[in-house]
């Protein structure tokens, strides 16, 4: 029997998408991974990646109904200063994610990155988009290479 964390993807990826077909690349890399036979696929919750690729999970959910949709969140106030209309797309997908973890109850500094190390951490895949080798992306994917993940870029 596979361990848990055989079966599970994680994302991360810029909040700016600068490229047009990425959410393309996303339906066909979560559905690519669940006729692999993945069944968990863990988002951060950010705007921008995350936010496609839980909509695409939510998608290829309708053709495979049993991969779930996990949302990590770093802190329970993580929306607390977005824009209203933003705040009301993300209720949607945290309705309809099949499990909402929350690691801590108000922001601190690294709450990101422990987010980011909690994803990888649990997880033997990671789908990525960087278009820059600085921030909270670049050290998600350098971490996930350094655990042994296998890593997917969508560009």
């Amino acid at each position: 029997m596979k361990d848990y964390k055989d079966l599970t993807v994680c994302f991360t990826g810029h909040r700016r998408i600068i490229h047009k077909y990425v959410a393309d690349a996303l339906l066909r890399a979560v559905t690519s991974l669940a006729d692999q036979g993945y069944k968990y696929f863990g988002v951060g919750g950010a705007r921008g990646f995350d936010f496609l690729a839980a909509k695409a999970v939510l998608e290829v959910q309708k053709l495979y109904p049993d991969i779930k949709l996990i949302v990590i969140l770093p802190c329970s106030d993580y929306y607390s200063n977005w824009p209203e209309e933003e705040k009301q797309e993300y209720s949607l997908v945290l309705q309809k994610a099949d499990k909402v973890k929350v690691l801590s109850d108000h922001y601190y500094r690294g709450c990101m990155q422990a987010r980011n190390k909690h994803l990888v951490d649990a997880s033997s895949v990671c789908v990525y988009y960087k278009y820059t080798n600085t921030g909270g992306t670049a050290f998600t994917v350098n971490y996930a290479t350094k655990k042994g993940l296998t890593t997917i870029g969508v560009i």
